[in-house]
């Protein structure tokens, strides 16, 4: 079977599964304002906070507007998540931040008390049958109930926020809902907020007018004037500057736009897909997000699992990346230099990076095996130190200290990595290493001098 290519058994098998069943629960107020209000888990989740949009609305002032959430696991417990809320969650007398809940419980949140209760099996989730949506793949059942989700809505006009770590394949999500949109053949817009200099964002998001600041020597339409009739993806959402998510906040509830230093607005149609490696829930309790611009934008909300949560769909996707770099490469048999052996042990990686991650290693390795003498011979699928601690551990930085703390060690392991081989691939050149990135010059520059990595002007294009 040729690399990229499915096991036509396998996937049959696959779709012809059920969706696993969840428990069903329900959660009441036994004390404090609301008193004897309830809500019922759908699909296997309850969100519980004082803000609009959640299941069960406490209306408590020492409760955080997304405080926390309730949800059932495939695995066939139930998982109680505090979201990083300033007063905290108690269950049975003990604060906690992430639990799981057996049978019956007693939950205080500021003032409120709250009694949850387990109800027997649900029903089963929903899921796909097919093994993707859109260019991203995925034979397990985490990644078809994405995408059962999205076939149901991308047909519709509803805003989708798609949630997830870096490297889970968010935009190819985000292009696949437009893909499958009555939206499809008009303009795709993709905007990072992530690369773009917070200066520089109102102008590239909203446009201009002549003389709006220095440098604007003529009228310029922005992205979303840009996208009219078609879609906008807004990658990184929350990254975004608060001062501007309200001026987004109103191009969304009033389908009008008005460019930077203009008097009147102009109407627009847009169909708006967002993406975030963050919790926006908890960034709204920290007041870093803005909770109404969080309601607009979570009509629909889905959260795409790490990879490390489904090793189900390494192989297969790691044969599609193979397919693609054997094209660069010029290598005809593939199939002899990663065998299916070597392709098993890549499920033993945890993939910090997800995706991306993957596919640097595959394209090193791939890399190594095409200039040896003998690039048509078998070779090992070889695994960086960090890789190996990975296997070895079950992890791939130190996870001591506080959770920011860990995650900030993470993610400079998998930046700094990433960075290093990027420019090293493109000998330093920072106009080349940027579009394969897909950021911008000013920003790659900056996240290399960051990180102490050699990137000199002289090499630019």
């Amino acid at each position: 079977m040729a690399p990229g290519e499915f096991d036509e058994r396998k996937t049959e098998r696959a779709a012809e599964s059920r969706g696993p069943r969840v428990r069903a629960f329900r959660v009441e107020v036994t004390e404090g304002p609301g008193k004897g209000a309830k809500a019922f888990s759908r699909d296997g989740e309850l969100r519980i906070g004082a803000g609009p949009g959640n299941d069960l609305v406490v209306d408590d002032p020492l409760v955080s507007s997304h405080h926390l959430e309730i949800e059932a696991t495939p695995e066939g417990g139930v998982r109680l998540r505090d979201l990083g809320t300033t007063n905290g969650t108690e269950v049975d007398g003990y604060r906690t931040s992430d639990i799981v809940l057996r049978g019956q419980a007693r939950i205080q949140v500021g003032s409120t008390s709250l009694w949850y209760a387990e109800e027997g099996a649900g029903p089963a989730l929903p899921v796909s049958e097919k093994m993707a949506f859109g260019d991203a793949i995925g034979v397990s059942q985490a990644m078809r109930r994405v995408f059962s989700v999205l076939e149901r809505v991308a047909p519709t006009n509803a805003t989708v926020l798609i949630e997830g770590e870096s490297g889970t394949g968010k935009e190819l999500l985000a292009r696949g809902i437009h893909e499958s949109s009555t939206r499809k053949n008009k303009t795709y817009v993709v905007l990072d907020c992530s690369s773009t200099a917070a200066t520089l964002l109102e102008s590239e998001l909203f446009g201009h007018v002549k003389g709006a600041f220095t440098g604007a020597v003529k009228d310029r339409a922005g992205l979303v004037e840009t996208a009219n009739g078609g879609s906008l993806f807004l990658d990184e959402i929350g990254e975004m500057p608060i001062d501007l998510q309200s001026k987004l906040l109103g191009v969304l509830e009033r389908r009008t736009v008005r460019r930077v230093g203009a008097s009147e607005e102009r109407p627009v149609d847009i169909r708006v897909i967002a993406a975030t490696n963050r919790d926006l829930r908890q960034e709204v309790n920290e007041g870093h997000f803005r909770a109404d611009l969080y309601h607009r934008l979570a009509v629909v909300r889905v959260l795409v699992p790490p990879l490390r949560a489904r090793p189900e769909d390494i192989v297969p996707i790691a044969k599609r990346i193979l397919k693609s770099l054997a094209e660069r490469y010029k290598i005809k048999d593939i199939g002899s230099i990663f065998t299916d052996d070597g392709l098993l042990k890549l499920t033993r990686i945890r993939w910090s990076g997800n995706v991306r991650e993957l596919r640097n290693h595959l394209e090193r390795s791939l890399a190594m095996a095409a200039g040896s003498d003998d690039p048509s011979g078998s070779v090992e699928v070889t695994m960086t130190e960090t890789e190996a601690q990975s296997v070895a551990t079950g992890d791939v930085s130190d996870l001591t200290g506080t959770f920011k703390d860990a995650k900030s060690r993470h993610m400079g392991i998998f930046e700094k990595g990433y960075l290093t081989a990027l420019l090293q691939r493109h000998k330093g050149n920072l106009s080349a290493a940027a579009r394969e990135a897909d950021l911008s010059r000013l920003h790659l520059r900056m996240l290399a001098r960051r990180y102490g990595i050699a990137a000199g002007a002289d090499k630019d294009e």
